[in-house]
């Protein structure tokens, strides 16, 4: 197989790129369970096809300026690509946080379990001040403010 030209490479990062940015964006809002490659892997690939689905609208805004514009086409596909997957990330996001589709199952009586994968990370992500203990492997405690 041969990449004659640098529209496919282009495009080729312009499918692939969301997935990456949205799931990096939500593993730093909502701590990620721990995964092997192959599910990274594909898990961004789901999160590109719903950036795709989600933004396809100004894409085909987008393409009708392509043969006029193509220097504008390129950058505005680029930033729209950044900005849009970003954007969905922070949405994702917000809804894994306050727990809205927890909420949603809860009223259908369904039992989740739930995406953080420690007592500490969920109670840390929070970001409550509180007064902490911690013991250490070696027997000592610590005292402090988080």
């Amino acid at each position: 197989m041969t990449i004659d030209s640098f529209e496919v490479v282009f495009y080729t990062c312009i499918f692939l790129l969301p997935g990456f940015i949205i799931k990096s964006v939500m593993d730093t809002l909502v701590p990620p369970t721990k995964h092997n490659d192959t599910k990274y892997f594909f898990s961004c690939l789901l999160y590109s096809i719903v950036d795709c689905a989600v933004w396809s609208w100004v894409y085909l805004l987008l393409n009708k300026i392509s043969e006029e514009h193509p220097i504008i086409y390129w950058i505005l596909l680029l930033i729209i690509t950044v900005v849009g997957a970003t954007l969905l990330a922070v949405f994702i996001g917000i809804i894994k946080q306050k727990g809205f589709i927890e909420l949603l199952f809860s009223k259908m009586r369904i039992n989740k379990i739930h995406p953080v994968p420690t007592a500490w990370d969920y109670y840390f992500s929070k970001q409550e001040e509180s007064w902490i203990i911690v013991t250490l492997k070696n027997g000592k405690t610590i005292y402090g403010k988080f």
